[in-house]
């Protein structure tokens, strides 16, 4: 890859693959970058209501005063949420657009061009028409393209015993852009993963 990386996200606490906490690495370029994806269950009529709560860090800082000096933390707040329905797909809730977007779940992993990739559609640097995005899977990584073909991303496991189950390099900036791709990822390593009710792509 001839860009420069924008950033890493070092993914921890990966008990399944949609709970865990992605935060920026010590050397990432974008420094402060911090979500937790959490999934919980409860009864729903005759089935199973899931929901994964998707928190971040708000841009904005509070400060405290103790009598043992001050200290900046930063709030956390929802981004969004994804519902299921025993486990079928249902409803993505994004908060962080004005007004909060809804979408069907699956059109964050429509089917790709070629086997092991899926695709996502959304605007892009202030493109009106919506842009594809797509995610190919090699074995347990994944490689982001976007308009032009461009890579956009890369999500790799670890081989070798860390804190952090993987690392996610990125070549973008932009906020929004980074939870749906978050979002789509983690819908994408689902489909793909042990636990996946679905028939995926192989």
């Amino acid at each position: 890859m001839s860009q420069p990386v924008s950033g890493s996200l070092l993914f921890q606490d990966g008990t399944s693959e949609r709970d865990f906490i992605a935060v920026s690495a010590q050397n990432s370029s974008v420094p402060d970058l911090h979500y937790e994806f959490r999934t919980s269950s409860s009864q729903y009529g005759n089935g199973t209501q899931v929901n994964t709560t998707v928190t971040g860090r708000a841009s904005t800082s509070m400060h405290h005063s103790s009598s043992s000096g001050s200290s900046i933390t930063t709030a956390m707040v929802l981004f969004a949420e994804i519902g299921w329905v025993s486990n079928k797909m249902g409803t993505v809730k994004v908060y962080i657009t004005r007004p909060p977007l809804e979408l069907a779940t699956a059109s964050l992993c429509l089917p790709g061009g070629k086997i092991g990739s899926r695709c996502f559609l959304m605007n892009w640097n202030g493109v009106e028409a919506k842009s594809q995005f797509t995610w190919t899977r090699d074995n347990s990584a994944y490689t982001l393209t976007g308009p032009n073909s461009d890579v956009l991303a890369r999500y790799e496991r670890c081989q070798e015993p860390t804190p952090h189950h993987a690392v996610m390099h990125f070549y973008f900036e932009d906020r929004l852009t980074m939870l749906m791709v978050l979002l789509s990822l983690t819908l994408n390593r689902w489909l793909d993963g042990p636990n996946s009710p679905f028939i995926t792509s192989r």
